[in-house]
């Protein structure tokens, strides 16, 4: 179960990177998602503070992307540009 875990923790960290880069991927939620399944194996530990501290970032990350987008598009002007 553990080498499966690793496996899919690996393959969720991988997609997280390509979302940083291509649109279409949601890369933060993916790769937290990464580090919960990595939290469940025994190689890997992960306190809960930990987890909600990346929780956080990565749903802080999306909402201010988010929120940017919207802006640039009601407004028709670039933030810093």
């Amino acid at each position: 179960m553990d080498i499966f875990l690793i496996i899919l923790g690996s393959i969720c960290l991988l997609v997280g990177l390509a979302g940083c880069i291509v649109p279409m991927l949601p890369g933060p939620p993916v790769s937290y998602l990464a580090l919960v399944f990595l939290h469940f194996t025994d190689k890997v530990s992960f306190t809960i503070p930990q987890l909600f501290f990346w929780l956080f970032i990565g749903t802080d990350t999306n909402t201010r992307l988010f929120h940017s987008d919207v802006r640039c598009k009601k407004t028709r002007r670039y933030p810093m540009g």
